[in-house]
């Protein structure tokens, strides 16, 4: 299952990426992102709050997936722009490289 972070206030970002998954034909789920505005939990320079609680935020991610029954999952940013046939390849495991612990996406 493909996984989305976003701050709860940002309403606009969930609009956009809940339509860039559905024109691909993709259910994802969202997951609340540590906000930077109700304060990092700590601070870690040269890192910044924002930086930090970006972090957390993915590490929320990746903890999902891995107590979690799928075998991959899936962390995209609200930026994420997919091409027309992103959504046969996420609706299929068969191109993950066998052994595989990280793959990066990119275009």
């Amino acid at each position: 299952m493909p996984l989305w972070s976003d701050l709860d206030r940002s309403v606009d970002r969930l609009t956009g990426v809940t339509a860039e998954f559905s024109r691909i034909g993709i259910q994802f789920e969202r997951v609340a992102g540590v906000d930077a505005a109700t304060g990092a939990p700590f601070i870690a320079p040269p890192l910044t709050e924002a930086e930090v609680c970006c972090f957390l935020s993915h590490r929320r991610c990746w903890q999902i997936i891995v107590d979690g029954p799928d075998q991959y999952g899936a962390v995209f940013e609200d930026d994420v722009v997919f091409s027309h046939d992103a959504g046969s390849l996420l609706a299929d495991d068969i191109w993950i490289p066998r052994g595989a612990d990280v793959v990066k996406l990119e275009g």
